[in-house]
């Protein structure tokens, strides 16, 4: 789901592919910070790539107790298309990904993904952006494949979304920008006695963008947007969540060498789950982030406030992240990088918790859905995820690369539903090959 280099900066790269309808505000930023990549000729590069790893993992099964370690052998072939011409750039990458565990054959699986991107420039001043992707991961690997909070051991995960966004640029200062996306999620688990729980969220969404470059060191972005999500299933049925967001963002280049972004906003969220009473609340939306940029170094701080659907616990949640990284050229073709991310997630609004199964009746302030009772509750989910990398990659030749790489991760939970606390060592090492084709 990587965007290629060309068409716009790896912080849009991983905020539009890895958060389709989360991060609405950073994903038309990106929108709008498209350059027009198009080339007068037109031109076609593809280019396959190979990678082979091998992980040791002290948690296989994100456990606390009955922890086990394992050792995982990961190949994966993908391939990647690009065509550019005078109008319009397309690209399609495509990839598979095999697992096999040597304690453990029950999870070896092969997920795969794909993704379509496709501009259209009408004309200087008006382009079209299109975006297809779908994702399968069977017994998901969230630290190697889909990195995010897991409620059950080993879920299936399947993501798919649909996106698309218009352009103006008003004049050479201003820019304004349309977005609209459809998503969703599939998440289907089995626990310790084989009862399958299978649970999705669809995603509609929607926000118009204003950027203007008030100098030559200034921006500023105003943004609305809209997004309704579905749950097919919250632990007592169904649930409609809708939540509006109005945020405003300044960024500066100091120099150089130095960036800031500050960003702030008010949301509203409306949920409707059924059998309970609906509610409206009021939050926060914003963040901030430094970032230091030298010929050899470079380091990022962050803080971010935002909504996300979970489909693993049926719920809209409010993610806060304190993010941190350091980049270092050692050599002309070894780099060495740091990372390190503490999240809080924390139920956005009340939602139902179960209190007793296989019951007739329930106490005051209990609802019964079928013959177990529910409560509401405003701490259906609060859980901490602390997230450290190390990796160190030595580019071997123009097409060969190889790597060492440290992961740790532990998460914590203290809400009425309760996500898996364990913790995790993860040390892999592994090489890659890519061969671009340029067939005109």
């Amino acid at each position: 789901m990587e965007r290629a280099s060309t068409r716009t900066s790896s912080w849009c790269r991983v905020t539009r592919s890895s958060s389709r309808s989360l991060l609405w505000f950073s994903a038309g930023l990106c929108l709008l910070a498209f350059e027009n990549p198009a080339s007068a000729e037109p031109r076609l590069r593809v280019t396959p790539s190979l990678g082979v790893s091998e992980q040791f993992t002290s948690n296989v099964f994100y456990s606390e107790t009955g922890v086990e370690s394992d050792y995982v052998t990961r190949i994966a072939p993908r391939v990647e298309a690009r065509y550019d011409s005078e109008r319009d750039v397309a690209r399609l990458s495509a990839g598979v990904a095999s697992n096999s565990y040597l304690r453990n054959p029950d999870l070896n699986g092969v997920s795969y993904a794909a993704d379509l991107q496709f501009e259209r420039n009408f004309s200087p001043r008006l382009s079209l952006d299109l975006d297809l992707g779908y994702s399968y991961y069977p017994k998901l690997d969230a630290v190697t494949e889909a990195d995010q909070q897991i409620q059950s051991e080993r879920p299936d995960l399947t993501i798919w979304g649909l996106g698309g966004g218009l352009r103006f640029r008003q004049s050479a200062r201003s820019q304004l920008g349309l977005n609209l996306d459809y998503s969703g999620r599939g998440y289907s688990a089995s626990d310790s006695t084989e009862e399958t729980t299978q649970r999705e969220h669809e995603t509609v969404a929607g926000a118009l963008f204003y950027r203007s470059s008030v100098s030559s060191h200034d921006q500023l972005d105003f943004v609305l947007s809209a997004n309704r999500t579905h749950y097919s299933d919250t632990g007592a049925g169904q649930e409609d969540d809708s939540f509006a967001t109005l945020l405003a963002q300044w960024s500066r280049n100091w120099n150089p060498e130095w960036f800031t972004l500050l960003s702030g906003g008010v949301l509203v969220l409306y949920s409707d789950p059924e059998g309970f009473p609906s509610e409206t609340s009021v939050g926060f939306t914003g963040g901030a982030s430094l970032r230091h940029e030298t010929q050899r170094a470079r380091t990022h701080l962050g803080y971010s406030s935002r909504l996300q659907p979970s489909s693993g616990v049926g719920a809209t949640l409010q993610v806060h992240t304190l993010s941190g990284g350091l980049g270092l050229d050692l050599a002309r073709a070894l780099a060495l990088r740091f990372e390190g991310s503490w999240q809080l997630y924390k139920s956005a609004g009340d939602g139902p918790v179960l209190v007793t199964q296989g019951v007739g009746s329930c106490a005051s302030g209990e609802t019964l859905v079928g013959s177990s009772c529910f409560r509401d509750s405003d701490r259906q989910v609060d859980s901490e995820l602390t997230s450290l990398r190390a990796k160190l990659e030595w580019r071997l030749r123009k097409r060969w690369a190889t790597f060492l790489e440290y992961r740790f991760r532990h998460q914590t939970s203290s809400g009425d539903i309760q996500v898996s606390e364990y913790s995790e060592h993860r040390v892999m090492l592994g090489v890659h090959y890519a061969l671009p084709v340029d067939l005109f």
